[in-house]
């Protein structure tokens, strides 16, 4: 999956996630750089998109419920960790 996103100093970069070994990998590209990112965390925004994206695929069967349980939990564990 992959997608465009802009932070709140307008800059735009790109996010991809991978599915790999139960876990969803991200990587992230700014928009003038020229390699992607894999050791960036992901802002919950990020999440937010990831769990809607695989929400709306599982909706079309092109995910499964576990993948939509495993990106939930991830925005889940992010919210707390965020909260305090």
């Amino acid at each position: 999956m992959e997608w465009k996103a802009r932070r709140a100093d307008g800059r735009r970069y790109r996010v991809r996630v991978r599915c790999f070994g139960k876990q969803y990998r991200f990587q992230f590209k700014e928009e003038d750089a020229e390699s992607w990112d894999s050791r960036r965390t992901p802002e919950i925004a990020d999440l937010e998109t990831l769990r809607d994206t695989v929400r709306r695929r599982s909706q079309r069967r092109q995910a499964s419920l576990e993948d939509l349980a495993r990106a939930e939990d991830l925005l889940r564990r992010a919210r707390g960790s965020a909260g305090g």
